[in-house]
């Protein structure tokens, strides 16, 4: 199973801290993508790993400036 799809069960599954780890396992596989990114800055936040959220979140803004999503993260 991709990582991705492992890190969408677990999250489905209440399980965040397996979701995180398949999330940066991911981001490793795949650094260019903004949406997985995306979603490892928003278990960051669940986690309170809020330094960790932000450097993800504008990482993805970086790939996509107008990924309006991850703008909105980073404005609120």
């Amino acid at each position: 199973m991709g990582h991705f799809l492992a890190a969408e069960v677990a999250v489905n599954q209440g399980d965040h801290e397996a979701a995180t780890r398949e999330y940066q396992r991911a981001v490793a596989a795949d650094p260019s993508s903004p949406l997985l990114r995306q979603r490892l800055a928003a278990l960051y936040v669940r986690a309170n790993r809020l330094q960790e959220a932000l450097t993800e979140t504008q990482k993805a803004v970086e790939l996509d400036p107008n990924n309006a999503q991850a703008r909105v993260l980073l404005a609120g």
